[in-house]
């Protein structure tokens, strides 16, 4: 069986699943599908990730870059998915007090985050497809085929025009197409 989409994204995360909203939000004319290997949307995950607050990046990087991650922060981080505020970080290297910093950052409900982000894509029309794995993607004509597996023991074809490899490393798109050749130790 073949299944057609005009953009596929492998991956459910934090990357997948904003990209599948902000493309059913922001007028993208086709159909979005989101895979992901895991059988659930989130389960409950307290994270301690770096998530800035709006001005901890700004003197560091550019403008463009800047404004994408305000924008992004702004539509997925309510106070709802904030569990604590960073205000400080303390540096310590081998048991030496190096000194404390302001660090504003937060400890977030990233489950919650994510299955907001990812009730938003579909409700704007994007199909997301829980415990679905790819296995293999290769390049056709002008697109692109993955051969997927379904938590049902199903195996499928998707057939799209775009692909976007959200998968953690190693991405499924990244070794079927020979994107990179990987990470390397360097000596």
């Amino acid at each position: 069986m073949v299944v057609n989409t005009d953009v596929l994204i492998i991956g459910g995360g934090p990357a997948g699943s904003y990209l599948a909203r902000y493309l059913v939000k922001n007028g993208f004319n086709g159909d979005v599908m989101l895979i992901d290997k895991k059988s659930i949307i989130y389960a409950p995950i307290i994270c301690g990730e770096l998530l800035p607050s709006e001005n901890l990046l700004k003197p560091w990087i550019g403008k463009d870059l800047y404004n994408v991650l305000l924008t992004t922060l702004r539509e997925t981080l309510r106070r709802e998915f904030i569990v604590n505020e960073i205000k400080w970080l303390r540096l310590v290297i081998n048991d030496h007090d190096i000194g404390k910093m302001p660090f504003r950052t937060y400890l977030i409900d990233k489950a919650g985050m994510i299955r907001n982000v990812i009730e938003d894509a579909i409700n704007g029309g994007a199909k997301v497809h829980f415990g679905v794995t790819a296995v293999k993607c290769v390049g056709k004509g002008d697109g692109y085929e993955c051969l997927v597996h379904d938590r049902g023991g199903g195996e499928y074809v998707i057939s799209t025009r775009v692909l976007i490899g959200a998968d953690a490393y190693p991405s499924i798109v990244d070794l079927g197409l020979g994107i990179t050749s990987g990470f390397r130790l360097r000596t």
